[in-house]
């Protein structure tokens, strides 16, 4: 498969917190959600691989070349939603529109409008005295309408209204119809990773816990109630909690989980999947619990 984003060993260190070191590798063809706790250092991953804040350390690589400073043509091929329009907001949409345009040879005027009328945006208005949803959308729009290779939104859909949801996530599916582009984008929108996104990218305190394909997430990440548990099983990697009152097991492989405890006469009296949210608990439970041992 064709490496479209690459992180190697990227570090960025500030006093009080550091975000680091991350690999990472985005294949073409695939969606990536990003997603941990505020504060876990998603939106300065996003501002990294961009280039508008400097890695401390480590080379960040889109399509198969290292980003620096001066590597326009290689971002024309990106669209991003980040808050990267502040210093602009004096001006009108239109305007803003007609800016940004300068810098896309791919700018597709027709989609461009398509969009405003979709998502019923005012030209005439000033960037800065749109809504934060308002914003967003304005943002969204921009960023499909040069025609990208790649998508890299950072919550996207915050403070946008349901309505306007439900079109993003038409338009992000429509895009990666095609099988030749891709999405790297955080949520905190369950809906919106179980839509679109083929992989989670787990993050907490700066640093990446693990990156899960969702579709093994939700076939065979699992509770189950069992009627006791040997002691010689208690540090089973397949294991990433245990919990009692009723005694239950939750574990990241099913059926690995139901082989061994047969193996060793543990009858299992329930079973449930995990959801997403579920899985993404139980993943930050047992890093922070290795964490602090």
């Amino acid at each position: 498969m064709v490496s479209v984003l690459t992180l190697k060993e990227v570090v960025k260190t500030y006093p009080r917190f550091t975000l680091g070191p991350l690999n990472l590798n985005i294949e073409q063809g695939t969606a990536v959600a990003v997603i941990g706790p505020n504060g876990s250092g998603k939106s300065t991953l996003f501002k990294l691989i961009m280039n508008i804040i400097k890695a401390t350390d480590g080379k960040v690589e889109l399509f198969g070349q290292v980003v620096s400073t001066e590597d326009s043509i290689l971002k024309q091929q990106v669209g991003y939603v980040g808050d990267r329009l502040t210093p602009f907001g004096d001006l009108n949409v239109k305007k803003l529109a007609a800016f940004i345009s300068y810098w896309y040879p791919n700018w597709d005027q027709k989609k461009y409008e398509h969009l405003v009328n979709r998502y019923e945006i005012d030209e005439q208005e000033i960037f800065q005295k749109c809504s934060k949803g308002t914003q967003k959308k304005i943002e969204f729009i921009f960023a499909l309408a040069h025609n990208p290779k790649l998508l890299l939104l950072d919550e996207p859909s915050a403070g946008v209204d349901l309505l306007s949801q439900r079109k993003m996530k038409e338009d992000l599916t429509n895009y990666m119809e095609s099988g030749f582009n891709s999405i790297m984008m955080s949520s905190h929108t369950l809906d919106e990773i179980k839509h679109l996104c083929d992989y989670l990218c787990m993050m907490d305190n700066g640093k990446v816990l693990d990156v899960l394909e969702k579709d093994v997430i939700q076939d065979n990440w699992a509770k189950l109630w069992v009627d006791h548990l040997p002691e010689a099983l208690l540090n089973e990697s397949w294991i990433l909690k245990i919990e009692n009152e009723p005694l239950q097991i939750i574990s990241n492989n099913r059926e690995e989980a139901e082989q061994v405890l047969a193996e060793n006469n543990v009858t299992i009296q329930h079973m449930q999947k995990l959801n997403i949210d579920e899985a993404i608990e139980y993943l930050l439970y047992r890093s922070r619990e290795k964490s602090s041992n």
